[in-house]
């Protein structure tokens, strides 16, 4: 996570983990925190745009040739990432990807 506000971002709907992925996570005995902060577990990137606009953004994302999904919303609250449907949330110390500019 790069911005520094206190913003929660909470996914609701996850992608289907690729199965070479559920195979590297099972081998290696990782708990879902450690995978999804370890591989992202196939969600690739994640797009935050405004209230509404989701459906557009996903639109102009398919006639690229991408896929896209509408995954969760950000709110109000304490800097964190909340993965609803695996249980998992990181705070906003363990989302900083050190150093300083």
């Amino acid at each position: 996570m790069r911005s520094p506000k206190s913003l929660r971002y909470r996914i609701e709907r996850l992608p289907e983990v690729p199965e070479v992925l559920e195979f590297l996570v099972g081998e290696a005995g990782m708990d879902a925190p450690t995978a999804y902060s370890t591989f992202n577990m196939g969600v690739g990137m994640a797009l935050c745009c405004p209230a509404g606009a989701g459906e557009s953004v996903a639109r102009v994302a398919a006639a690229a040739g991408f896929s896209a999904a509408l995954s969760g919303r950000v709110e109000a609250g304490e800097r964190s990432v909340v993965l609803e449907p695996v249980g998992v949330t990181y705070s906003g110390a363990q989302l900083d990807l050190g150093g300083s500019a």
